[in-house]
């Protein structure tokens, strides 16, 4: 799944910093087959800095994700909002003990990006995934909310009187300091 957009080409970079962008979209995310996500939008800027022996990154990443509510099941348009580092070493000998550090061969030219960034995305994804998250009108499934119990049924026509149906044991519940 190598793809020229995604590649860094060590020999075009300038010495010190270079800027990139990304973007995380329906297109990037199709060639992943199980995604949790399948529709993004969420820019990537990459700042590199190049020294002779090492690529230091830093990747912001910022938008978007459509990710289902882990309570009502509603689709959310999910806020993503993180950075992340890496760091990439020229090396002779090959160090693969170092989860924060890749080491590439003097001889590499090139490094395709595109897995990470994939991988940074997911990762910058909330696990707890939910309505509260985001802004009003909450998408909410008042529906899902209901069968679950979260959310008390309210009558149309108590609706208009003003009333709202409650549980009677709660009723009982809220006499108990009044029967004095």
């Amino acid at each position: 799944m190598r793809s020229k957009e995604y590649m860094i080409e060590f020999p075009k970079l300038r010495a010190g910093a270079n800027q990139f962008e990304f973007k995380v979209d329906e297109k990037f995310l199709s060639d992943y087959e199980y995604s949790p996500v399948k529709q993004a939008d969420v820019d990537i800027k990459l700042n590199l800095f190049k020294t002779e022996n090492m690529l230091d990154l830093d990747f912001i990443l910022s938008g978007s994700a459509n990710v289902v509510c882990d309570t009502c099941l509603a689709a959310v348009d999910m806020p993503i909002s993180h950075e992340f580092k890496l760091v990439i070493k020229f090396s002779d000998s090959e160090n693969l003990a170092d989860d924060e550090i890749i080491y590439l061969n003097r001889g590499e030219h090139e490094y395709d990006l595109k897995q990470y960034l994939y991988e940074s995305f997911v990762v910058a994804i909330p696990t707890k995934k939910g309505c509260d998250e985001v802004p009003e009108p909450k998408p909410c499934n008042k529906d899902v909310l209901g069968k679950i119990g979260l959310i008390t049924h309210v009558d149309e026509t108590d609706e208009e009187n003003g009333e709202k149906d409650t549980d009677p044991r709660w009723d009982k519940l809220k006499n108990i300091f009044n029967n004095n």
